[in-house]
């Protein structure tokens, strides 16, 4: 594991959330200089905190010399972050009165959530996007129920060469944006964190089938139950945003955060068994380990007896050695593609390569625009020419790297 603890403010920053009524945490602030607090928030904006930070310090000013543009600055990310909490949450219940009306089932995911659920304001743990889970058979119909409510859907979701199956096996959602505000990015998921062509494909029937009744806004809907979102979360931060990325930077402090409320207030509701059983059916055991021993790390957070130990057999060395960032990536568009390839099941190599070198005519025009739309076909000598020019770049720095 990447030693985190070599930044002290990241230190500092994960004891006041762990024990925010420690005298012990006050008592080493008081020794903060002004360059340290401004540090401290720098950070706290950066790793998402900075409202958790705001109500931990906003008690105790008195005792400490906090600077004053500094604490006005913290307050004013807190009252912007709760301002716009409330704004997502007024157009999250619209659409969710939209999809009800029309008898979708919706999931709420991530943050829509665990804001509620978990933190005891839920302006504390700020709203990116608004993420929902829903069958995909109703996909369409909710797409349609929700453009007319100034949605943009993402122009690769209409491309004609993209067939049903394909979306089905190599997407996990739609994305669609509010063109007016406030400004929202809604994500309508099918399955969870990868597509059905990944070796990391989960069974979305086993997240359905642990969904518990829910209301938001007094309108009906559903949650994971605990040891469904755990896997969801750790799955999410670890999967999608460390080893497809290739190091943890993608990972921030507020993740961490959700997954240790989570353990931290429905330990008892968690079936432990259940969860390491389907984390290693779906290939997701070394995630789960990986993500519940850095949130263990920084917070201290109770897990059952020898749970780790039983996590970590038959763990990947590879995903490991990517999440310690000790896998060399090269980050070219060539390099990307391979470890895309790489995490695809075998028989769903073939469509990506015929998807890289023939696009079909809709997306050829829309990424090269040519002046001309009738000498589309043209283009793809361009394509190829700049695909073999990557590879080789490619090949050169892998080259220097081993020199």
């Amino acid at each position: 594991m990447q030693n985190f603890y070599a930044n002290k403010y990241y230190h500092d920053l994960c004891s006041l959330l762990a024990s925010p009524a420690s005298t012990e945490n006050f008592a080493h602030l008081k020794g903060y200089t002004p360059d340290d607090w401004q540090e401290l928030q720098a950070l706290a904006i950066n790793q998402r905190v900075i409202s958790l930070l705001y109500c931990i310090l906003k008690d105790h000013v008195g005792e400490m010399n906090i600077p004053r543009d500094i604490l006005q600055t913290i307050r004013h990310a807190h009252q912007q972050q709760a301002g716009r909490q409330v704004a997502m949450f007024h157009e999250l219940g619209k659409i969710l009165s939209v999809l009800h009306h029309a008898e979708i089932p919706v999931v709420l995911l991530k943050g829509i959530d665990l804001a509620n659920s978990l933190y005891p304001d839920p302006s504390l743990r700020p709203i990116g996007d608004l993420d929902v889970l829903m069958p995909y058979e109703r996909i369409e119909e909710a797409i349609a129920r929700i453009l007319p409510m100034d949605y943009q859907l993402e122009f690769s979701w209409s491309m004609p060469e993209i067939r049903k199956g394909q979306k089905e096996a190599f997407y996990t959602e739609a994305n669609l944006d509010k063109q007016s505000k406030p400004y929202a990015h809604l994500e309508l998921h099918w399955r969870l964190v990868t597509g059905r062509a990944s070796r990391y494909a989960a069974d979305p029937e086993w997240f359905w089938q642990g969904a518990r009744p829910a209301a938001f806004e007094h309108i009906p809907c559903l949650v994971l139950s605990p040891e469904r979102n755990a896997l969801y979360l750790a799955g999410h931060a670890a999967i999608k945003h460390v080893l497809f990325k290739h190091g943890q930077g993608g990972v921030s402090l507020m993740w961490y955060y959700d997954l240790h409320l989570l353990l931290t207030q429905k330990t008892d509701e968690i079936d432990w068994d259940e969860l390491l059983t389907a984390a290693r059916r779906f290939g997701w055991n070394t995630a789960l380990y990986l993500a519940l021993t850095e949130t263990q790390q920084r917070f201290g957070t109770p897990l059952p007896d020898a749970y780790l130990s039983r996590l970590q057999s038959g763990n990947s060395r590879r995903e490991i050695a990517l999440w310690n960032g000790e896998v060399k990536h090269l980050r070219t568009r060539s390099s990307d593609s391979m470890e895309d390839f790489r995490f695809l099941k075998p028989r769903m190599k073939w469509w990506l390569v015929r998807a890289l070198i023939f696009p079909g005519k809709a997306y050829m025009l829309h990424r090269y625009q040519p002046k001309k739309p009738g000498l589309w076909p043209l283009y793809y000598f361009y394509r190829w020419y700049d695909i073999a020019t990557d590879l080789l770049g490619s090949v050169k720095k892998r080259l220097l790297n081993t020199a």
